[in-house]
């Protein structure tokens, strides 16, 4: 199992949260089986967060085959523009 975390400060002296970003990713592998998941929070220039993503993914093998499976959500917060996706991949 692995986690990093990243932060991002931001472009305005003396406000390290205007246009800032803060991330984590979590990873874990066990024999055939992977799991993955992420999540990242965005700020504007006027340190309203405007952004948030989330991630999750799964692998299994099957000898040389595999199933993957992931879904991504992406939100727009004070926005109308919410988006969410899911996405299935088979080996």
């Amino acid at each position: 199992m692995s986690a990093t975390v990243q932060r991002q400060f931001g472009e305005a002296a003396g406000n390290t949260g205007k246009s800032s970003a803060t991330a984590g990713m979590l990873n874990y592998a066990a024999g055939a089986l992977t799991l993955n998941g992420a999540y990242k929070e965005s700020k504007d220039a006027n340190d309203v967060t405007f952004q948030k993503k989330t991630y999750l993914g799964a692998t299994y093998k099957l000898g040389n085959a595999g199933v993957n499976a992931t879904y991504t959500k992406y939100k727009g917060d004070g926005t109308v523009s919410t988006v969410d996706a899911q996405y299935r991949d088979w080996e």
